[in-house]
C-alpha cells in the first residue's frame, strides 16, 4: 500500500500534537478573611506568569505531567503557594488563600498625657512551640505621638514603648504596665486595622549612678562602660567613656537594677569588669575593678576524702578540664582553666557527675592575670 506525500505530512502533524504537554492548572485566589476572589493577582506555575481575572480566577494550560508549585501575590497580602500534579489530560483544580495584612496603631503619651515623639514602639509576637522564638516589628512615633506598625500575620501581640532617654518615664506595655507579664494582650485577625491602642507611660523618678575604673594595677581606667538592666539579653540603656582619671557618670537613670560592665584593651591585653548597682538614690561610690583572663590551676576532690573518709572510686577528670597539668594519685586530679575571667562564683556541670569551682574574685584578681604568673588561690570546692 502506497501512502502519498500529503498523507504522511497529516499524520506526522496528528504525532507531534499528541506529542506536546497538554495538561492544565486552574483555580482562584481568594481573600483567606472572606474567600472573595481577588483580581489582579500574580500567579506563577513553574517559569509562566499570569494574572487573576476579576473574579480571581486564572488558566494556564500546555503544561507535561508532574508536580508543581502554584505561586500567588497581591499587594496587600501575604504571599502563598501550594501544590498541583497532573497525571493526565483532566485540569488540576486550585484554591489559593492569601491573608490581608493587618495593622496597629495607637498613640504613646507621657504620664501627663501628653504625646511622646520620638518614640520607639516595638510589637512582639511569641512563636507556639518553638521555646523562646518571638517576632519583632518597629515603629517611631510622629511629634503628635502617633505610631503605625505592619503588616502583620494573626495573631497575638504585645506592644512596648520605650521613650527618649531624656523624659522622666520608664519602659511601658500597652495599656500602661511595667512588665509584659501585666501587659494587655492584642489578639489580631487578618486584614484588621486596629486603631486607638494608646500607651500611656509610666514615670519613675531618676537618680544619677557614678563610679570609678580601675585596671588590673589599681591605676584609673580610660574604659568605656555600659549601663543595661540586668535582664539577660536586653541592650545597653546607655554607654559613657572614663575620664581621664577614670570616673564616669550616668544621669537621669531610672530606679531599679542596674548591670555595669567596663571594658579597655591596654597592650593588646583586653581587660573586664563589672557591677550592680541598686537605684534608690543617687550613687556616687562605685567602683569597678578590671582584669584581665588568666590561667587557673585548682584541685577538685572527692566529698569522702575531704571528710576523712576511706574512698575506693577515683574521681573522673571532667571533660571541659582540656589543659591538664598532671594527674595527682589516685583520688585527686589537678587542671588548668584557660582563659578563665574572674567571677565572685563559677559553676560548672559535667558528666558523670557534677563539679563546683567557687573562686574567691578579689584576691584571685589581685593573684592573677594575664601580666602576672598565677600562683594557686585557695579556691577548692568539694566535688
Amino acid at each position: 500500500m502506497k501512502i502519498g506525500v500529503l498523507t504522511l505530512i497529516r499524520l506526522l502533524a496528528a504525532f507531534a500534537l499528541l506529542a506536546q504537554p497538554n495538561g492544565a492548572i486552574e483555580g482562584r485566589v481568594v481573600s483567606k478573611v472572606d474567600g472573595s476572589g481577588i483580581a489582579g493577582a500574580t500567579v506563577t506555575v513553574g517559569p509562566r506568569t499570569l494574572t487573576t481575572d476579576s473574579g480571581g480566577a486564572f488558566h494556564v494550560d500546555g503544561l507535561a505531567p508532574g508536580q508543581f508549585v502554584i505561586g500567588a501575590k497581591m499587594e496587600g497580602y501575604f504571599p502563598a503557594q501550594v501544590p498541583a500534579g497532573i497525571g493526565g489530560t483532566a485540569a488540576a483544580t486550585v484554591t489559593i488563600a492569601l491573608t490581608p495584612h493587618a495593622f496597629l496603631a495607637g498613640k504613646v503619651m507621657g504620664a501627663d498625657g501628653r504625646p511622646t515623639p520620638r518614640a520607639s514602639v516595638e510589637v512582639t509576637q511569641a512563636v507556639r512551640r518553638t521555646g523562646t522564638t518571638t517576632y519583632y516589628w518597629t515603629a517611631t512615633t510622629g511629634e503628635d505621638g502617633r505610631y503605625r506598625v505592619g503588616p502583620l500575620q494573626p495573631g497575638s501581640y504585645r506592644i512596648l514603648a520605650h521613650a527618649p532617654s531624656e523624659q522622666a518615664v520608664i519602659d511601658t506595655y500597652f495599656p500602661s504596665a511595667s512588665t509584659a507579664e501585666d501587659a494587655q494582650t492584642v489578639v489580631v485577625r487578618g486584614g484588621e486595622q486596629l486603631g486607638g491602642l494608646d500607651i500611656r507611660m509610666l514615670s519613675v523618678p531618676r537618680h544619677s549612678v557614678a563610679g570609678t575604673a580601675f585596671d588590673d594595677h589599681g591605676a584609673p581606667a580610660e574604659a568605656t562602660v555600659a549601663l543595661s538592666p540586668c535582664t539577660p539579653g536586653t541592650k545597653p540603656h546607655a554607654t559613657a567613656r572614663t575620664a581621664p582619671d577614670g570616673t564616669f557618670q550616668f544621669p537621669g537613670v531610672p530606679e531599679g537594677e542596674w548591670c555595669l560592665a567596663v571594658e579597655v584593651l591596654q597592650s593588646g591585653i583586653k581587660l573586664k569588669g563589672g557591677t550592680t548597682a541598686i537605684v534608690h538614690a543617687d550613687v556616687s561610690d562605685l567602683a569597678i575593678h578590671l582584669a584581665a583572663p588568666f590561667t587557673y590551676q585548682a584541685t577538685v576532690e572527692p566529698r569522702e576524702m575531704a571528710l576523712g573518709l576511706p574512698s575506693n572510686s577515683t574521681l573522673p577528670m571532667p571533660r571541659w578540664a582540656r589543659h591538664t597539668a598532671m594527674n595527682e594519685p589516685e583520688t585527686m586530679q589537678l587542671f588548668t582553666l584557660q582563659p578563665f575571667m574572674p567571677a565572685a562564683t563559677t559553676s560548672i556541670s559535667s558528666e558523670p557527675r557534677p563539679h563546683i569551682i567557687s573562686t574567691r574574685s578579689a584576691s584571685a584578681s589581685r593573684m592573677c592575670s594575664a601580666r602576672r604568673r598565677c600562683s594557686r588561690p585557695e579556691a577548692r570546692r568539694f566535688a
